[in-house]
């Protein structure tokens, strides 16, 4: 089963394209990390979740208004459905939205949205 999970974020500085170049290049460095399996732990996943966790990166159409644009973020593979279904996404926010950050700076990627805002 392939399932996806969705997260939006604010826009931040960077660009949907470029925003997925961090991400798939934290991703290389998760993978070849000796400490994987406890990063993946630590979310509800195995290594092998996170191995086979795709993730897509993408911008809102709305290109009108800067400040109403959005990066959609798609999670999809064995991590989706693991966990009960937020090993990804809490993979993402406490793994790879810090290193994203920390290696772009804080405002490389905007806030998380919630489904109301």
């Amino acid at each position: 089963m392939n399932e996806t999970s969705l997260i939006s974020h604010d826009r931040g500085r960077l660009s949907g394209p470029e925003l997925q170049q961090v991400v798939d290049d934290v991703l290389v460095d998760l993978r070849a990390a000796g400490d994987l399996d406890a990063l993946a732990a630590s979310t509800g996943l195995t290594a092998t979740d996170v191995l086979a966790m795709t993730v897509r990166v993408s911008e809102s159409e709305s290109s009108i208004d800067p400040i109403t644009a959005f990066i959609l973020v798609h999670l999809a593979g064995g991590a989706a459905s693991a966990a009960g279904g937020g090993g990804a996404a809490l993979f993402w926010k406490k793994v790879v939205v810090p290193r994203v950050r920390k290696a772009k700076g804080g405002d490389a990627i905007g806030e998380e949205r919630t489904e109301a805002g």
